[in-house]
């Protein structure tokens, strides 16, 4: 069962995959950044080339729920499961439009 840290690890996660994925010769050879960014990023110091991971909204999944606290084997209560949307917002940054096209459709690939 996942713990607190799970939001901030799903996050990560989706930055360390396309980090992953990532082959420069599809980008001209630019270093591209992927970063999990705050708010204030996008206007304190937003990255040159790459793509942010912002997650904007977190509430609870209506459709899957999960009965609360099962019986465990040894007759005790289980902490119940609380199945969560997490939207995130994914910018492909570069300094021209075709770049920013082309980050965009590479990170589409690897997430599909």
């Amino acid at each position: 069962m996942a713990t607190y840290r799970a939001i901030a690890a799903v996050s990560d996660a989706i930055a360390h995959l396309l980090q992953s994925q990532y082959a420069p010769q599809d980008f001209d050879g630019i270093p591209l950044q992927f970063h999990v960014y705050l708010a204030r990023d996008f206007t304190n110091s937003p990255m040159d080339f790459g793509v942010s991971v912002f997650l904007y909204r977190i509430y609870a999944n209506g459709t899957f729920r999960t009965p609360p606290g099962r019986l465990g084997p040894d007759g005790r209560r289980q902490r119940h499961m609380l199945p969560l949307d997490l939207p995130f917002l994914l910018t492909a940054w570069a300094r021209d439009a075709s770049l920013q096209h082309a980050i965009a459709g590479g990170m589409m690939r690897v997430l599909e």
